[in-house]
């Protein structure tokens, strides 16, 4: 029986804002059998090591570093599309245009 050997790293480095860092990685070998294995679990591993290591980053000591890996845990969400102004020309009905009357 073959078997297949990957190994998943993720590692994370985030600096201080006084001249330090503090870096954390976590790594995981995984040996499967091709036929049962896909390579969606890989990712999904790799996404798993990913949430650990800012999980733990999230409880430093040091307040920028924590912010940081909190923020990389929760991003914002997108800003809103910009809404642009219709151009109206001089042969354009006005009477249909919805307007919000509030």
């Amino acid at each position: 029986m073959a078997t297949n050997e990957i190994t998943v790293e993720y590692s994370r480095t985030l600096s201080d804002g006084q001249f330090g860092s503090e870096k954390l990685g976590f790594s995981m070998t995984l040996t499967s059998d091709p036929e049962y294995f896909a390579d969606d679990n890989y990712a999904v591993v790799a996404q798993s090591l990913r949430l650990a290591v800012l999980t733990e980053l999230a409880k430093s000591a040091a307040p920028r570093v924590a912010a940081i890996a909190k923020r990389e845990l929760n991003p914002a969400p997108p800003p809103a599309p910009r809404l642009e102004p219709v151009p109206v020309g001089p042969d354009d009905d006005l009477e249909d245009l919805p307007y919000d009357v509030r």
